[in-house]
């Protein structure tokens, strides 16, 4: 990656000085490429080996080609290896990391971190550390440092600081995410289970395992139901304990 680095610079002295009219000075105290707000980079009709300084992002970036946009610095020189980037300002934090997609303008993603998936505008934008994690949609995930978690649609997961959790949601109202009451949809892998926050519709058959040993009944759980093998009876949770429901 660092050799790419090198012939990219080479390339943009020339680039960046006869095309688009934006001129890199270049003196005995160095190169000064063009400064150019995000909104202007955009208005380029860019070649590859081009480089800017971003004076949105205060960062130095280069363009690869149409399938991948334009790459900050940090990313071309960082220790990440075997990564998978695509579109411009994607994974533009990188430092360390290994095996992580960046797909989507900005899905900046984590910046130490390795397994991970980021796809949508934002994506993981201000994460720190984070590993094996999938968050799809538009800042999905934007700060929520954490390991194995699944977060999916319109900012899913947004600020959400955990481990092992999984969050079906779009556009959630504010701190909507910080329990299992808030997404439309909320798990934990670690746990087993998973919560959906309205009504669910089963529109064939739905069916309970039958259970050997009588689960637990306590006042967080009082409303489940299981069915009891042993005398072939559901059973639903009270305050009194477990009782049978009368199906006839």
């Amino acid at each position: 990656m660092k050799n790419l680095l090198i012939l990219f610079l080479l390339a943009a002295l020339y680039s960046s000085a006869f095309t688009q009219n934006f001129e890199a000075e270049l003196s005995g105290e160095g190169i000064r490429f063009p400064h150019l707000s995000s909104a202007d980079r955009d208005q380029l009709n860019p070649i590859a080996g081009q480089c800017i300084f971003n004076t949105d992002e205060h960062a130095f970036e280069c363009y690869f080609h149409a399938n991948v946009g334009w790459v900050t610095l940090q990313s071309l020189l960082s220790d990440a290896d075997r990564n998978t980037i695509a579109g411009t300002g994607a994974g533009g934090r990188i430092s360390s990391g290994e095996n992580n997609t960046y797909l989507g303008y900005g899905a900046v993603g984590a910046k130490n971190g390795n397994n991970n998936v980021f796809v949508g505008h934002n994506a993981g934008e201000e994460i720190t550390t984070g590993n094996s994690n999938v968050y799809i949609g538009a800042d999905s995930g934007s700060d929520a440092d954490g390991d194995y978690n699944v977060f999916i649609g319109f900012q899913a997961g947004g600020n959400f600081n955990t481990s092992n959790k999984l969050v079906i949601e779009t556009n959630p109202p504010s701190n909507s995410q910080n329990n299992h009451s808030g997404p439309l949809i909320f798990g934990d892998f670690l746990e087993n289970y998973v919560t959906i926050n309205n009504t669910l519709n089963v529109s064939e058959v739905l069916r309970l395992e039958p259970l050997q040993t009588e689960p637990s009944c306590d006042a967080s759980s009082v409303g489940s139901i299981y069915m009891n093998a042993m005398d072939d009876k559901l059973k639903l949770c009270t305050l009194a304990g477990w009782k049978s429901i009368a199906l006839e």
